[in-house]
């Protein structure tokens, strides 16, 4: 309890203090190490990172998986996910990168951490699901795309899974380390422990992270690139009787003064808190892997532009003369979701195996906006406010079913099928008045009742080939600023975004096929996705209707087209050709176009990674070469521009010292090696990502 009370502790309290009872902490944890000596260690050491598996298309054990996904603890989420086969970011700054599957994204995508539904506080999505995890705390990343990722909810795109770390019984486990990185001087601490006995165990993970704004490939800083943060995890696990488990987690996030250069504004606070509760058993009679889970999540988002300029040029439409006018604008937002689900399997006959999941959760949304403007000629403007995401609820339940049937000792067919029933309601008479004033009633309630399902058969012979295809149709419900948006304004394009309170469900046929080839030092997969989506939401020119803000370029409504096209294709490769020496590849590639093949916004250009990894008794080394083709294809009406194609050149090194049951892992590297000057396509404003990058880290094990 002492390293409890001192992380709190963490969270009210300015950065030198925070740094210096972060340390205090680390060295309470070590003196119950000392004190615990006697306990029996059973975990075993190992120079990878045990605690981050990656499920893929391709066969890799876990081992694999983390070495080529990630390198050391700090690295953070987004450097686990850019590296991920299908996935892409979408980048305002130097964090919390959105995910991006296959070219879907936001509503089109399921992001969910243990299967708790979870919703951003920001209408500018700078904080997305992902960026409240950190690697010390992740036990496994899962991806299932298209429609086939329908589990935890109805989708088109896919869904995006993280689950936590859970205590370990009968163990005692100890880490900690320190990273530093030279382009951004970013500082971060980790610690972990992990404390169990036979019945129960008990475990905690935090992370400190500092970042300034980093240099680029010119030398030059990157304003507005720094960020500070704190995540804690708790979790206790208590079997009242063999073959039950009971977890409770308890995890928080708060970060800190984060800059966006993408963007006229940045965040001075954002803060999470997801509390579950869970109850796995393998004696539920006819069930397996049943688990019942219950959650609340709340997050807390602050916008602010005050380390802006603020000064802006207006043109008087009836005088025809420039004023002087001085803006600041505050935008807080809030997000709490509550919810809980039913899961297990049941073998109803030889050959057929059902899953189930039964679940429902509701979440409540509000975003507002102060503009306070002074205009010199005209002094004493009072505040303009308005509530940017109106006040809302809304509640989803569903019902998920999977059935697996064995045609042969070589054919599998599976089909599942989902359905669920949402209800929205805008709750605030401010909100309803303006949607008044646009000509919509938002009086009544809205409700969905959306579906999903997939034929998937699969072929895997007594031979190292496997081959999969399938067909898939799926539904996905419009996100609240889709719906019910009020004059949000898109850095990326100019322009001010409202919401359509009668916008149609997005309708996504979806064709998919994968084969793999497995063996012990050679393996490869192949991976390839069509999906034709009807009623596709796009944001439209809206004429009619003035922008609100002073730097728009005019405003934008979102509406149905008629259909989109997407494809999507993605190889990786694995070859041990020696014991000692390991190469790795991953491509992808995304396209995608309108009805009217104008090529849809935001899609990421053909990339790939190329990774050699040498490991030789205590000494590892790593070279990785990632390299992007130029995006040529782009919407130039949604702000894009042509991005040229790009290499990087990164060497990570490692060295392990082992004394007794501890072990000290040193590593070192260098990102960027050639300092190239370069940015993505996916990032918004072309502001330049980091140059040279050298980094070190220590961290100690027991």
């Amino acid at each position: 309890m002492k390293g409890e009370f001192c992380f709190l502790l963490l969270l009210q309290i300015n950065t030198r203090m925070r740094t210096s009872l972060f340390l205090l902490c680390l060295l309470l944890a070590f003196n119950n190490h000392l004190q615990a000596q006697q306990i029996k260690d059973i975990t075993k050491d190992t120079v990878h990172i045990r605690e981050v598996t990656v499920t893929q298309n391709i066969t890799l054990n876990d081992e694999n998986a983390v070495k080529y996904y990630q390198s050391f603890y700090s690295s953070g989420i987004d450097k686990i996910n850019e590296r991920l086969g299908s996935v892409s970011l979408i980048s305002r700054g130097a964090y919390a990168k959105e995910p991006v599957l296959n070219g879907f994204t936001a509503g089109q995508i399921n992001v969910t951490i243990g299967g708790m539904k979870m919703f951003g506080a920001c209408t500018d999505k700078m904080d997305p699901v992902t960026s409240y995890i950190e690697p010390v705390n992740l036990k496994s990343i899962q991806i299932n795309q298209g429609p086939t990722g329908n589990k935890n909810g109805s989708t088109i795109g896919g869904t995006f899974e993280m689950q936590l770390q859970t205590p370990e019984k009968s163990t005692f486990r100890l880490e900690t380390g320190v990273n530093y990185e030279t382009a951004s001087k970013g500082k971060t601490l980790f610690f972990l422990s992990n404390y169990g006995k036979e019945k129960w165990a008990y475990r905690i993970s935090s992370v400190y992270k500092h970042y300034s704004p980093y240099t680029d490939g010119n030398g030059s800083k990157v304003p507005f690139t720094q960020y500070e943060k704190v995540n804690l995890l708790q979790s206790v696990l208590f079997s009242p009787a063999t073959g039950h488990d009971l977890v409770f987690d308890w995890l928080i996030d708060d970060a800190f003064d984060i800059g966006y250069p993408a963007l006229p504004m940045d965040v001075s606070r954002a803060k999470g808190r997801i509390y579950s509760m869970q109850y796995m058993s393998q004696q539920v009679p006819g069930i397996s892997d049943f688990k019942a889970k219950v959650y609340y999540n709340n997050v807390y988002h602050l916008m602010d532009d005050s380390k802006r300029d603020s000064l802006y040029f207006v043109e008087d439409s009836q005088t025809g003369r420039t004023d002087s006018v001085y803006m600041k604008m505050d935008m807080p937002g809030w997000s709490r979701t509550y919810g809980g689900f039913i899961e297990g399997k049941t073998r109803w006959s030889e050959r057929n195996l059902l899953s189930f999941k039964l679940e429902s959760y509701g979440n409540w949304q509000k975003a507002e906006m102060t503009m306070f403007m002074n205009n010199l000629s005209n002094p004493g403007e009072p505040p303009m406010y308005a509530e940017t995401w109106p006040e809302h609820r809304r509640t989803v339940s569903g019902i998920f079913l999977k059935n697996d049937y064995a045609l042969s000792r070589m054919f599998i067919l599976s089909i599942d099928v989902r359905t669920d029933y949402s209800l929205s309601k805008v709750l605030s008479e401010q909100g309803k008045r303006q949607f008044s004033s646009l000509g919509y009633d938002v009086d009544k309630s809205y409700n969905k009742f959306i579906k999903s399902a997939n034929f998937t058969m699969a072929f895997n012979p007594a031979t190292p080939w496997q081959a999969e295809a399938g067909v898939g149709f799926g539904e996905r419900i419009p996100t609240l600023s889709e719906q019910f948006g009020f004059y949000l304004f898109n850095a990326h394009d100019g322009y001010d975004y409202i919401g359509n309170p009668d916008i149609k469900t997005e309708k996504s046929l979806n064709f998919f096929g994968n084969i793999n080839y497995t063996q012990q030092r050679f393996k490869f997969s192949i991976e390839s996705r069509y999906n034709h989506i009807s009623d596709y939401i796009i944001g439209l020119i809206a004429p009619d209707y003035e922008a609100l803000n002073l730097y728009a370029a005019g405003t934008k409504k979102y509406e149905n087209i008629n259909f989109a096209r997407m494809f999507s294709s993605n190889f990786q490769l694995l070859w041990k050709p020696v014991p000692l020496l390991e190469f790795f590849n991953n491509l992808k590639y995304n396209c995608g176009e309108t009805h009217d093949h104008e090529p849809l916004p935001m899609m990421p250009p053909l990339k790939n990674l190329f990774t050699i990894h040498f490991k030789k008794g205590n000494y590892l080394l790593q070279l990785e070469n990632e390299s992007s083709a130029a995006q040529n294809r782009i919407n130039t009406s949604y702000g894009e521009t042509k991005t040229p194609g790009f290499t990087l050149f990164h060497i990570r090194t490692g060295y392990k010292i082992q004394t007794g049951k501890s072990l000290i892992m040193i590593n070192a590297g260098v990102e960027n090696l050639l300092n190239k000057v370069y940015s993505e396509h996916l990032d918004w404003g072309n502001y330049n990502r980091p140059g040279r990058n050298f980094y070190f880290m220590i961290s100690y094990k027991h």
